[in-house]
């Protein structure tokens, strides 16, 4: 029999001491939102139908006065990790922290916010190869080489230290708005960043891959916005062989397989329909979860064979996804799936929500 890791054992327990015994549940979902600078969880069993703007999703506001949240992570220590921006005065960009054991919110450590600006993802390597956290970012409009990785060490010791170089090595990034690590530490990031097209400010980009110390590979799935592709990779999450990429321009999702290096569509919100697909994360029965970064509040659900669903989850509150993470409660015990997180997207751009009249 195969038994669940320590990281697992110890979130399953904490969740479940949260809950009646008994109690019939789905999936804790934690999102943050950016524009309303609050981190929330609910169930994921209380889909609600897109098409009935009546309907909401009730959550829980766990966590609220962050300063535009734009990362979130679950650690491997069993807590929720959050980059946020700051309000660009007093409060620096930083990355905070909620145990999700002891309802506990602190800031962890402040970055340069000269060097360090605009932090939107967090990932973690892989304990034999250091452990270290590393966290994304996103430029500045028209920028260039601002995507450097940041590096964190000794994030779970009391006494982080933040690395003033760059991750990466023999690659310039523009962007790191998405980060997924493989077991072996590869490290794959959506190099992508926000530009001028047509006079409209539009995120594009490509995936790209670090080996176990950071140095540039490979491209792993190219920008195709005329052809109807990845448009402004984002959000990553890496399930085996399959790497899925949240396409924010076109909100589509896209899967790699990453033996063969080929891209194709996973799923669709429709055509025309822009900026819906932002940080994404994965449930257990596959089913992928894309929050919008354009202010429409709604996270939509893509089946496991990347069908849309008439169901998601609405409120809004959400206001601008910065991040979606998920932990099972109470059962089964299964392997626990997080999401990279995604910041920084949430153009003042909004959307009204499907099936709401124009």
């Amino acid at each position: 029999m195969v038994r669940p890791s320590l990281n697992v054992l110890c979130l399953l327990l904490v969740t479940c001491a949260a809950i009646a015994p008994g109690s019939v549940r789905g999936e804790w979902i934690y999102a943050i939102s950016k524009s309303g600078n609050r981190l929330v969880r609910f169930d994921s069993a209380n889909a609600v139908d897109l098409g009935n703007i009546e309907l909401t999703t009730p959550v829980t506001t766990l966590v609220s006065g962050l300063e535009q949240p734009s990362g979130l992570a679950l650690g491997p220590d069993g807590r929720l990790y959050i980059a946020e921006w700051g309000d660009g005065g007093a409060i620096a960009p930083r990355i905070s922290r909620y145990d999700i054991g002891t309802n506990q919110w602190a800031p962890l450590v402040s970055l340069n916010p000269s060097t360090q600006a605009q932090p939107s993802a967090i990932a973690f390597r892989p304990t034999g190869l250091g452990g270290e956290m590393l966290v994304g970012r996103v430029g500045t409009l028209g920028g260039s080489g601002e995507g450097g990785i940041v590096q964190i060490s000794g994030w779970n010791t009391g006494s982080p230290t933040v690395s003033a170089s760059a991750y990466n090595t023999g690659i310039t990034l523009n962007g790191s708005s998405g980060l997924a690590v493989a077991a072996d530490g590869t490290t794959y990031v959506s190099n992508s960043q926000y530009v001028n097209l047509g006079g409209s400010p539009v995120f594009i980009g490509n995936v790209v891959s670090l080996n176990s110390s950071g140095v540039y590979q490979q491209q792993v799935a190219a920008e195709n916005y005329f052809g109807d592709g990845l448009f402004g990779p984002a959000g990553l999450v890496l399930d085996g062989s399959s790497l899925f990429i949240g396409s924010v321009t076109n909100s589509k999702v896209f899967r790699t397989n990453l033996t063969t290096t080929t891209t194709a569509e996973f799923g669709s919100l429709g055509a025309e329909t822009y900026y819906e697909v932002g940080p994404i994360a994965k449930l257990s029965n596959g089913s992928v979860l894309a929050g919008s970064v354009s202010g429409s509040g709604v996270i939509s659900i893509l089946d496991s064979n990347g069908v849309l669903s008439t169901l998601g989850y609405a409120n809004p509150g959400f206001g601008q996804l910065g991040g979606v993470v998920i932990a099972p409660v109470p059962e089964p015990a299964s392997i626990v799936l997080a999401a990279a997180g995604l910041g920084g997207l949430g153009w003042a751009i909004r959307r009204r929500r499907r099936g709401r009249a124009s």
